[in-house]
């Protein structure tokens, strides 16, 4: 993969600069591939969909076996702290989704702190002599694959091309709330999003305010991440932020700005 064509993907997932943080890389990277699939999906789709989206982190090594050794253990230690959190189950060998909103809004932070409490279960079942849950261990005799994940359409057995998505901006009310994201089917993504909000306590719910349609969900997730690195300081908790609509549409179109740049490259 050529680095110099890879957009630049700022935010929760993509800091290189701090080699401590590749676990909590690879956990939200395959919390994306998990939400990203409509059925369980084995290891290897995981990792094809990683390279796909350009969420593979390289390492200094000669040898490319042991670079692939590095990332397929990364990404296995990766899903091994998201069953043990319980956001992910086994079935079959395929990894699924347990609870789809946790994973949704999974954080950096909120994955450190998963990491601490699974370290402690541990301990404490090591002390007792308790054995790990079956279900959440892996396997390592897991399937091939048969068919990529959805939305991701098929082109080779190692190349494939997603398809197109959107970068949206929702605005809570009439307030200065948004929550940035992106999405294959915006419409769809609102209602999920306002079904969980208790509307009889009054305060509205989350409209779409604005939309970038991209031919590719790497597109639009790089916006995403670009607006978010943008409004740093406005952020407040996963991915929101509080901010003038002033401030959100200037952010957006300087954002949207630099994607399309890397675009046309």
């Amino acid at each position: 993969m050529n680095s110099s064509a890879e957009p630049r993907l700022r935010g929760q997932i993509l800091d290189q600069r701090d080699e401590p943080a590749t676990r909590i890389h690879y956990i939200l990277a395959v919390a994306r591939a998990l939400i990203s699939s409509n059925s369980p999906i084995s290891p290897p789709q995981v990792y094809d969909w990683l390279e796909a989206n350009g969420l593979r982190r390289g390492r200094n090594t000669l040898i490319r076996g042991d670079l692939d050794q590095d990332f397929h253990k990364e990404v296995r230690f990766a899903r091994q702290e998201l069953a043990d959190g319980g956001l992910v189950r086994s079935i079959d060998g395929r990894w699924a989704v347990a609870h789809m909103d946790d994973l949704l809004g999974l954080t950096p932070d909120l994955a450190r702190d998963m990491i601490s409490r699974n370290r402690r279960a541990r301990e404490s079942r090591r002390a007792s002599g308790e054995q790990a849950d079956p279900q959440s261990t892996l396997r390592p005799s897991d399937p091939s694959p048969t068919t990529g994940p959805r939305p991701l359409e098929w082109t080779s057995v190692t190349r494939r091309r997603d398809g197109r998505a959107s970068t949206y901006a929702f605005r809570f009310g009439e307030t200065d709330l948004w929550k940035i994201g992106f999405s294959s089917q915006v419409d769809v993504r609102l209602r999920e999003v306002n079904r969980h909000i208790p509307t009889e306590l009054g305060g509205g719910g989350w409209t779409l305010y604005l939309s970038a349609r991209w031919s590719s969900q790497l597109a639009a997730y790089s916006m995403e991440q670009e607006v978010l690195y943008r409004l740093t300081g406005e952020r407040t908790m996963f991915e929101r932020a509080r901010c003038s609509p002033e401030r959100l549409r200037a952010t957006w179109d300087s954002a949207r700005a630099v994607i399309t740049a890397q675009q046309r490259r």
